[in-house]
């Protein structure tokens, strides 16, 4: 028997069926939302409640899914719709409960006890970044208290890049893609997130930062292991559960406006109330917790710097009203209250005693300047300076003995490395600018054709990683563009990008390649039309002569790739294939995702040993002398030889080497 609900035709539980198609299981961290979304849109089924009534379960607005659903036949009957278990879907709901204080209205966030204000219901929010690493919507995501995917460090979405509508989960066409955006007339998706990736978060103390995220880390493994590293002397046998909420209470302390009479924590309500939770501040609120009493002593120092701005009070209220509030929260336990109130008490002893020795920033020497005033000087935030005194690669002074004293470094070795700071450009933006993968800049580095930054004002920048000077990027990139836009615009010109390819090398020696074009010897045209790099806007009329100056230029650097993790990128030119064709492979488990950094996934020697291992389509093009590359199946298939992956759906082939070698022997490739 069915049932309506509105215009919904709910089906009975005992109507319910399987989806035709397989569908993939859901994934560890993935909400119960992102999963059903993920799912609908591998059916002919695109809105989410029309999905639902499929299992037998009404919902005209979908969004409280996870904290609504709590019959046992719907939870199967969703489970059997999707080719899931109800076990799988069990974990994915946010069962009620309460804080750890046993007041506050609270959700089960796989295994953490979160305040239900913190879920985000109804928008839907999405890091381009991490969609382009697995297209399934964290759970994370969910948590107004973060802007950024905890993963990629990415700042989140929660609107169209193309449309500006808000992202919701009333259509399911995918979770990497807007549900507004659809072509006229087959009403498919047309706007992918995956191609509008969004700024990175940048944090002084990134371990600080994760700690806070762990908290609520789905992976119970993680979760433990953040908890764990909280001071043991202040939170001992405290849950992750309360030291989250302990950490978001600092930070709306910490963003309290000095000049606002409270008496009580101003706790955000509305996702853009949130917006004042910035990464730094978690990560400061998160230090707190981390360093114990060593870092609450550094709270106090903070709230107290404001003291001067808080207007009718006195005593403790004056120098630490912020901390005070947190005393008298609804939203902790009277345990985590009475460890706050106690510490307090000892830093208002602690400050009476050696006030005067802390807050004295007096300069005997006027050689020397205080962190604050090179900030005052220069404009640039008081972090750069921070790491520069951390760094020990100039001279600081200071009180040894003092618990919290000024620093001073001296103006004539500190000044100097503003501009060249100013000047210099990450790696990866460096290799950005010029279009060139970033282990190809070390190549330049040695060419002469860049420098890399060196010398103490290392110590001023947040990554460990390489940074080169910027003019020189600067002029390269224009040495490049100058030399295609002299080149003329004829009309037999093969672009940059595919004459490189009949280097016959892998890796392409883009180090070559940016040489010879700068210096003048490949001859090098404009590529009309909208082009937006010179490898696709640049060409070459003359392609022997183009490949006769690269050659020239190769060097041995040209033929390693120096990192032990490479990206999507690198790995396509090692094996001189499209980013789609070598999605396949990885998603197959041809290739394993296991690097450190989300944008390097892949061993390079993995890589090169399944290159050795495997031949693919356009080498076999190549060598056998084909035309085209649909011709290369039926050419072996002659021959006798299968494949041995057909891949997605089945324009990817993969062919064992051994077996394709014996064939290709009597080809001849053609001439360049």
């Amino acid at each position: 028997m069915t049932s309506t609900t509105g215009r919904l035709r709910v089906l009975d539980h005992a109507e319910v069926r399987r989806f035709a198609v397989k569908l993939d299981p859901p994934i560890a961290g993935e909400s119960l939302l992102g999963f059903v979304t993920r799912s609908l849109a591998s059916s002919p089924v695109h809105q989410t409640n029309q999905g639902l009534a499929l299992a037998g379960i009404g919902k005209l607005t979908p969004t409280g899914l996870a904290v609504t659903l709590e019959d046992p036949q719907e939870i199967a009957s969703l489970a059997k719709l999707l080719w899931t278990t109800p076990a799988e879907i069990e974990a994915r709901l946010y069962r009620s409960g309460t804080l750890d204080n046993g007041r506050s209205a609270a959700i089960d966030f796989f295994g953490t006890m979160i305040r239900s204000d913190y879920r985000e219901a109804d928008l839907r929010r999405a890091s381009p970044r991490a969609l382009k690493i697995s297209p399934h919507h964290r759970a994370v995501w969910d948590l107004k208290v973060f802007s950024f995917d905890p993963e990629t460090r990415e700042t989140l979405i929660d609107a169209c890049p193309v449309c500006a509508r808000k992202l919701c989960w009333r259509r399911a066409y995918g979770i990497p893609h807007c549900g507004w955006c659809l072509s006229d007339t087959y009403q498919a998706p047309t706007v992918d997130l995956r191609d509008f990736p969004q700024p990175i978060v940048e944090v002084d103390d990134a371990e600080a930062l994760d700690f806070v995220t762990g908290l609520v880390d789905p992976d119970a493994g993680r979760r433990a292991e953040a908890a764990a590293k909280a001071d043991r002397q202040m939170w001992a046998g405290t849950s992750a559960s309360e030291l989250f909420e302990t950490v978001l209470a600092f930070a709306c302390a910490f963003s309290m406006p000095p000049a606002e009479a409270r008496t009580t924590l101003d706790r955000p309500k509305a996702l853009e109330e949130y917006s004042r939770f910035t990464p730094d501040l978690l990560a400061a609120s998160g230090r707190v917790v981390l360093d114990g009493p060593k870092g609450f002593a550094a709270a106090c120092e903070r709230v107290r710097a404001d003291a001067g701005q808080r207007p009718g009070h006195y005593g403790v209220k004056k120098e630490l009203l912020p901390l005070f509030c947190i005393t008298v929260d609804q939203h902790l336990t009277d345990r985590t209250k009475k460890t706050i109130k106690d510490a307090i008490k000892v830093d208002m002893h602690r400050s009476g005693r050696d006030i005067a020795l802390r807050r004295t920033d007096y300069r005997g020497d006027l050689n020397y300047l205080p962190i604050e005033g090179f900030v005052e000087q220069t404009g640039l935030q008081r972090r750069v300076f921070t790491r520069l005194a951390d760094s020990g690669l100039v001279e600081v002074v200071t009180a040894a003995d003092a618990e919290k004293a000024p620093r001073l470094m001296r103006i004539d070795q500190v000044m100097p490395l503003v501009p060249l700071y100013k000047a210099s450009i990450h790696e990866k933006f460096a290799a950005g600018a010029l279009d060139v993968p970033r282990h190809i800049m070390p190549n330049l580095v040695a060419r002469g054709l860049v420098r890399r930054v060196e010398g103490p004002v290392l110590g001023m920048f947040e990554s460990t990683d390489p940074y080169y000077v910027g003019e020189d990027i600067d002029r390269l990139a224009g040495a490049i563009a100058q030399r295609v836009e002299a080149g003329g615009v004829p009309d037999d010109a093969m672009r940059i990008s595919k004459a490189v390819k009949r280097l016959a090398m892998t890796p392409i020696p883009w180090g070559a390649v940016v040489a010879a074009i700068a210096g003048g010897a490949a001859p090098v045209c404009t590529i009309p039309g909208d082009n937006k790099t010179w490898k696709t806007g640049g060409g070459t009329a003359d392609l022997a002569a183009f490949l006769k100056a690269v050659r020239a230029e190769i060097r041995d650097i040209d033929a390693v790739v120096p990192d032990e993790f490479i990206g999507n990128a690198t790995a396509c030119e090692m094996l001189g294939i499209t980013e789609s064709f070598f999605i396949q492979i990885a998603n197959h488990g041809l290739l394993t995702r296991r690097g450190p950094d989300p944008l390097r996934q892949f061993r390079q020697d993995e890589v090169a040993e399944f290159a050795r291992t495997y031949i693919l389509i356009p080498e076999i093009q190549r060598r056998a002398g084909l035309s085209r590359a649909r011709d290369v199946c039926a050419w072996l298939l002659e021959r006798g030889v299968k494949p041995e992956y057909v891949l997605g759906d089945g324009r990817h082939v993969v062919f064992r080497r051994e077996q394709v070698e014996a064939k290709l022997a009597n080809a001849t490739e053609p001439a360049d």
